[in-house]
């Protein structure tokens, strides 16, 4: 592998250079720093990325937000795949990641440790599991020389707890000038410098009378070295054009990662009903109104000015659901009306499986071997949700556990 480091003669640039020189056929070719003659390098250093000449497989990328066009650029050019590491990237600095993605494979994470791209899994699960019950804050902590604040690493975990709440969340970078009660949707997120701390971070969810503490800490900056090194080593296999990061790394060899089930649940269908949008919102209306949760929704293609339509609910909600359908279509309006009780949902769900084919079909291959009939599907980029009956359930977990190796 011939690597080209982008920030050779800082702190990051320099341990990736002794842990390239440290691994068998890897070799930095070429270095790009600001202060080019400022450390003495086994590699011929440039000032700036458009004057080297000398082309790499890869380029590692540890400098700062102003570089990274040029890196697109130069990959681009040369057809070097990259591997960005730095933090403090503006929203415009993303798009253009997107846009050179879309013409050769893009490596970028915020930190290149794999202890925190778990401790990121472990927060988003955390979130889901908790709910709004816990409030969340996230501490982080680096040394006094690092120039951005909040840290990329401490952003990236207050966007994936974000997005379980459904986007919902307020970030707040600290307190001061604060004069109210903190809201339940807050966000949290403060930084600690000083000394020459490597890198620290905490997620605490906190609850009425406990607190759970998510922390990873950083000893050396080799763990990052050894991440981009493995980042590089992964980005060169890949083929297709998109932005891969460190779950990719992690789940690579594990398209689906979680398996779950919740019982007593129930399934409701209405044949016949109107296609036009004002029925459903005259559905759902009347259901919100009785405070009926919706859980899954699924929708069959309209059959001229008919459509069937299913959604899952809790068994508790069924009363209030059947009497909100039938204050919503009075008779003579009324759709027929199927109900399936008691069933339960199974979810398989994992990172992986927005860019793998064939997880619907594996998924339902094993349950076809049982036997196992279906009341209801509903999928996402992530996550496939069924509906079986109550009697299926556990063979049915078993059977897709065991075509997941869960």
């Amino acid at each position: 592998m011939k690597i080209l480091i982008n920030g050779i003669n800082g702190g990051m640039g320099q341990n990736i250079l002794r842990a390239a020189q440290a691994t068998p056929g890897h070799t930095v070719v070429a270095g790009v720093d600001r202060m080019a003659e400022a450390i003495e390098n086994p590699c011929p250093v440039f000032s700036d990325m458009s004057a080297c000449d000398i082309t790499a497989d890869v380029v590692i990328d540890f400098s700062r937000p102003d570089a990274l066009a040029p890196v697109l650029a130069y990959c681009d050019s040369t057809g070097a795949r990259p591997v960005v590491a730095t933090t403090g990237l503006s929203p415009d600095d993303y798009a253009l990641m997107e846009t050179y993605a879309k013409r050769f494979p893009v490596f970028h994470s915020a930190n290149m440790s794999l202890g925190v791209n778990l401790q990121v899994n472990l927060a988003r699960f955390a979130a889901e599991f908790l709910g709004d019950d816990f409030e969340v804050e996230i501490i982080e902590k680096h040394h006094h020389r690092k120039v951005d604040a909040p840290s990329g690493t401490a952003l990236m975990l207050a966007k994936h707890i974000d997005e379980v709440a459904g986007g919902k969340k307020e970030f707040v970078f600290g307190r001061h000038t604060k004069t109210e009660k903190r809201t339940r949707d807050e966000l949290g997120i403060h930084a600690i410098r000083g000394g020459t701390i490597v890198g620290e971070h905490e997620v605490l969810f906190i609850g009425t009378d406990e607190i759970i503490e998510l922390t990873h800490r950083a000893l050396s900056r080799q763990v990052f070295a050894q991440g981009a090194l493995r980042a590089a080593a992964f980005i060169l296999e890949q083929e297709r054009p998109r932005v891969y990061n460190m779950n990719d790394i992690v789940n690579r060899h594990k398209t689906v990662t979680r398996l779950y089930m919740s019982p007593d649940q129930a399934v409701v269908t209405l044949y016949g009903l109107e296609a036009a949008t004002s029925a459903r919102a005259r559905l759902f209306d009347a259901l919100a109104e009785r405070d009926v949760v919706i859980d899954m929704v699924s929708q069959g293609a309209p059959r001229g000015d008919k459509l069937d339509i299913s959604f899952s609910l809790s068994r508790d909600a069924l009363h209030d659901a059947l009497a909100a359908i039938e204050q919503a279509f009075p008779e003579g309006e009324n759709p027929y009306v199927d109900v399936n009780d008691p069933v339960v949902k199974l979810v398989v769900a994992g990172p992986g499986m927005e860019h793998q084919a064939g997880v619907t079909s594996r998924l339902f291959d094993a349950l076809a071997r049982e036997a196992i009939g279906v009341y209801a599907v509903s999928t996402s980029e992530t996550k496939i949700a069924c509906c079986v009956g109550k009697g299926d359930a556990q063979r049915a977990k078993q059977a897709i556990a065991a075509v997941f190796s869960l």
